[in-house]
């Protein structure tokens, strides 16, 4: 029983992939550092606006511009940098799960063989599913497109040959 899976790596994965792994695995820590950047860059707005003048006034109204959209588009800018920095040329990978393990192979060519032992976690979104191998590494599926197998078939490969729950993020 062969299931296969071919996803389009592009910038909307790379975002739903961070929020996801961002949620699963330092929720708390990423909500408290938001809510701290964010201070400080409305405290530089502030200062900058009412304390500063001249080229110091330029400059803290920068850091805080700067630091204030990094806050709100975390994400954002790493499924951004992520296309254009790390993930260029092969955009489409086709994902065969076997009994055995899976294989990924990308549209130019190439093709990397993987065990289910190297799966640390399974996240499961409205849209994707993501195999982490650590809280930095890991392949996106596209729900949308398993070719053969199906859904319901994947997940149950997946957590049998895992022994691990996929959780809903």
């Amino acid at each position: 029983m062969k299931i296969t899976n071919e996803t389009v790596y592009d910038w909307g994965a790379y975002v739903a992939m961070n929020r996801m792994v961002t949620r699963a695995t330092h929720r708390g820590q990423s909500i408290a550092l938001r809510v701290l950047f964010a201070a400080l860059a409305l405290l530089l707005l502030f200062a900058a606006r009412f304390q500063f003048t001249g080229i110091l006034q330029v400059l803290l109204a920068l850091l805080g511009a700067v630091i204030l959209l990094w806050t709100l588009f975390l994400n954002q800018l790493r499924a951004l940098l992520m296309v254009k920095l790390i993930m260029k040329g092969v955009k489409v990978f086709t994902n065969t799960f076997d009994q055995e393990g899976w294989t990924v192979a990308g549209v130019g060519g190439g093709e990397q063989r993987m065990s289910y032992d190297d799966i640390a976690s399974i996240l499961e979104g409205d849209r994707y599913f993501i195999l982490l191998e650590d809280s930095r590494r890991g392949y996106i599926l596209d729900k949308r497109t398993f070719a053969s197998g199906g859904l319901e078939r994947f997940r149950s490969l997946i957590q049998s040959k895992t022994k691990k729950t996929i959780e809903n993020v």
